[in-house]
């Protein structure tokens, strides 16, 4: 995910509730509906319409919400032409020839 919002709700309402009144700030916002909405593993629980993940990163009463988009393949090669990776188990090398 590379744009989100992050959201705080300290209320007694369930995660459903928050997480509507979140994805309608979202859409306000970036004119779009959050796909993913990360939570701390405490707080996890069956959410209509939207995927919830758990992550421990994720403090308590917040939520993350945003759109999870699978990146085009190659796509570090469109963006340094000529560049070839080559991984090795303890570095990243490349190749500039």
């Amino acid at each position: 995910m590379e744009l989100g919002l992050l959201w705080y709700d300290n209320s007694d309402s369930s995660l459903d509730s928050k997480v509507a009144k979140a994805a309608a700030r979202y859409r306000e916002r970036f004119g779009e509906d959050p796909t993913v909405c990360y939570v701390h593993p405490t707080m996890v629980e069956p959410v209509a319409d939207i995927q919830i993940e758990p992550s421990p990163r994720i403090l308590e009463h917040h939520l993350w919400l945003g759109r999870e988009e699978k990146a085009a393949p190659d796509t570090d090669r469109e963006s340094f032409p000529g560049a070839a990776a080559t991984v090795l188990p303890t570095q990243l090398q490349f190749n500039m020839e």
